[in-house]
């Protein structure tokens, strides 16, 4: 009788087709396939598009080619955690391209084994999120920064209290506020306002 092959192997066999490979090069969310011992074998060219390498300049390195100082060793240590335990990992990462810019993406990790159940290599697959964190920016500038003066409002001001308040509570400290009271600062303010209206005035480029 034949017997049906185990999950690993058709898995295997998958990933050396030729539609395996059409896949990965043509995908629109940038790839890397990566060894057991953490060194880049593959980068498909959404990856390289997206970070201004070439291929062969990420063949043969590690990940930390991507300057992830964003990150520390507390972020790398969760995970390696996650991959030994479910051979998976998912979250945001920031990775600095070849030209020094700082990219947010959404990163999955996900082992790949051989018929006998080995790590054969890891694909990480890269999502593009910049432009919903650009927006996010946007939302919380609108929110937390008066939009004529450019400074911290209320809303701020309330938000920064509840979380210095909550860490007190953890740590078993107090929170001290200082509020100042000023005289006829609605003229002060408005005067202010004017000097900020002015100051761009005089930026703005003229024929």
């Amino acid at each position: 009788m034949r017997r049906r092959a185990s999950l690993p192997a058709v898995r295997s066999r998958a990933d050396t087709t030729p539609r395996a490979g059409r896949v990965f090069s043509d995908a629109h969310n940038g790839m890397l396939i990566v060894s057991p011992r953490g060194v880049i074998l593959e980068a498909n060219g959404a990856f390289c598009r997206a970070t201004g390498y070439h291929p062969a300049e990420m063949r043969g390195r590690t990940p930390a080619c991507l300057k992830l100082t964003a990150h520390g060793p507390q972020f790398f240590a969760h995970l390696r955690h996650s991959l030994r335990k479910s051979g998976v990992w998912q979250g945001e990462l920031v990775k600095r391209c070849k030209d020094g810019t700082l990219v947010t993406a959404f990163l999955t990790v996900g082992t790949v084994r051989n018929r006998i159940g080995q790590i054969s290599h890891y694909l990480c697959v890269f999502s593009d999120i910049e432009p919903l964190k650009a927006r996010q920016r946007r939302l919380e500038q609108l929110a937390y920064f008066d939009s004529l003066t450019g400074l911290p409002n209320r809303m701020l001001l309330m938000d920064r209290l509840r979380q210095m308040c909550a860490a007190a509570r953890r740590h078993g400290r107090q929170v001290a506020v200082c509020y100042l009271d000023i005289d006829g600062f609605k003229a002060i303010n408005d005067a202010w306002v004017i000097m900020r209206a002015t100051a761009r005035w005089l930026k703005w480029p003229r024929a």
